[in-house]
C-alpha cells in the first residue's frame, strides 16, 4: 500500500487513509521523507488483540498545509476522550478549510462511542471557526447517515462515493463517503471510486476540488449598500479648496476613531 499511494501522479495533491495500524513516529519519518507534510492519530489498542485505527492525511509539502494546534486538539480529547481523528488544515488560494478523515468503530452504527467521535469533530469545527471536508470509513450507510440529523448539526452536506457500494463484500453497502461544509459547497467537483487498489475490501475515492475559490460562502445579517461615488465626485469637484481641506482633517480624526 505505501508504494502505491507514494507513487500516485503529482496531480493528486494528496491522499487521507485510516486503518494504517502504524505508529505515529513511522508514519511521520516515512511521509517527511517522500515530501508530505503529515498529520496522523495513533492507533489505539483494541479489545480482541491489535490495533484499531490509525488515521493519516498526508499532504505534498509545496501545498500550504499545517497541522492543528495541540493545544486545541488536547482540550477536545480532555473533554471527550481520545482522538478518533485526524486533522489538517490547508489553504487553498487565500481559502483556508479542514479536513478531517475518521473510522467509525465497525458493525455498531450510531452506539455512544461513534456519536463520541463525531462530537469531537464537531467541537473542533466549532473551536476553529473553519469550513470542513470530512472523508472516512463511517461503517454506516449513506442513507443512514443521512437520516441521522447529523449533516444538521455539522452543516454540511453529503458526498455520494459515486458507486453503489464501497466494499466488495457487498452490493449495496456504500459506507465510504464525504461531508463538505455547506459554506465551501461550490470547491467540490466530483468524487470517482477507485475499484482496483491494493487494500482490501473497501474501494478507494478519488476527490476532485476546484482549485480557484473565490471566497467562502455564508448568510450575512445585511447587505450595505453602495457608496455614492457618483454624486460625491460632482461635489468634490465644485468644493472650494479650503472646503476640501477641512473634509479631509474631519474624515482623518474619525478613522483614529475606530
Amino acid at each position: 500500500m505505501r508504494d502505491y499511494l507514494f507513487s500516485l501522479p503529482k496531480e493528486v495533491k494528496g491522499f487521507l487513509a485510516v486503518e494504517t495500524h502504524t505508529s505515529n513516529s513511522l508514519v511521520e519519518s516515512l511521509c517527511f521523507r517522500k515530501g508530505f507534510t503529515v498529520a496522523c492519530n495513533e492507533p489505539q489498542p483494541s479489545e480482541g488483540g491489535g490495533t484499531h485505527g490509525g488515521e493519516l492525511i498526508a499532504m505534498r509539502s509545496k501545498y500550504h498545509a499545517r497541522q492543528i494546534n495541540p493545544d486545541i486538539l488536547n482540550s477536545i480529547s480532555n473533554h471527550y476522550g481520545i482522538l478518533r481523528f485526524a486533522s489538517m488544515i490547508i489553504n487553498i488560494k487565500g481559502v483556508e478549510l479542514l479536513l478531517i478523515t475518521l473510522y467509525l468503530w465497525h458493525t455498531e452504527g450510531f452506539t455512544e462511542r461513534n456519536h463520541v467521535i463525531l462530537y469531537q469533530i464537531q467541537y473542533l469545527k466549532v473551536l476553529l471557526g473553519l469550513p470542513a471536508f470530512i472523508i472516512g470509513d463511517f461503517n454506516i450507510t449513506f442513507e443512514k447517515f443521512k437520516e441521522s440529523g447529523w449533516c444538521e448539526r455539522l452543516n454540511v452536506r453529503m458526498l455520494h462515493p459515486g458507486a453503489d457500494s464501497t466494499t466488495c463484500k457487498s452490493t449495496n453497502r456504500a459506507i465510504d463517503f464525504s461531508l463538505i461544509s455547506l459554506e465551501i459547497d461550490p470547491m467540490f467537483r466530483d468524487s470517482t471510486p477507485i475499484l482496483s487498489v491494493p487494500w482490501h475490501p473497501h474501494v478507494g475515492l478519488l476527490i476532485g476540488f476546484n482549485g480557484n475559490p473565490r471566497s467562502i460562502i455564508g448568510n450575512v445579517q445585511c447587505i450595505p449598500k453602495k457608496l455614492p461615488l457618483g454624486e460625491f465626485s460632482i461635489e468634490w469637484k465644485t468644493m472650494a479648496f479650503v472646503e476640501q481641506q477641512k473634509k479631509w482633517i474631519h474624515s482623518i480624526k474619525r478613522a483614529k476613531m475606530y
